[in-house]
């Protein structure tokens, strides 16, 4: 299993999607599924925000965003096919700093 790493900037959360690690099986630069939440618990709000690439052979890859209230047994989802490793760092990137706007704290991330 490849292991994600994280680098923590002094203005954003953006995961490094590609990792660095070469596995018997995988090259350098291969994908490693990512899970990021995030939640809004400032009052009135209680909601959560997920982000999951998942783990594919070959592209297109699948970005999944889920969103709903904390606690709530319905949530919205959205897939998304990334067709590149360019578009999927940049769909990641956007989503990350829009949640931050938006007042979010990330609260896991795998």
């Amino acid at each position: 299993m490849v292991a994600v790493r994280a680098h923590r900037g002094d203005s954003a959360q953006l995961p490094w999607l590609l990792t660095d690690d070469v596995c018997a099986n995988q090259g350098a630069g291969t994908w490693a599924p990512v899970y990021l939440r995030w939640e809004h618990t400032v009052p009135p709000h209680r909601k959560c925000y997920e982000l999951e690439v998942e783990l594919s052979l070959f592209y297109p890859k699948v970005l999944t965003r889920r969103w709903g209230r904390i606690g709530s047994l319905q949530s919205r989802s959205l897939r998304v096919l990334v067709t590149s490793a360019e578009a999927m760092r940049r769909e990641v990137t956007t989503l990350v700093r829009r949640r931050r706007h938006h007042g979010y704290a990330l609260v896991k991330e795998v």
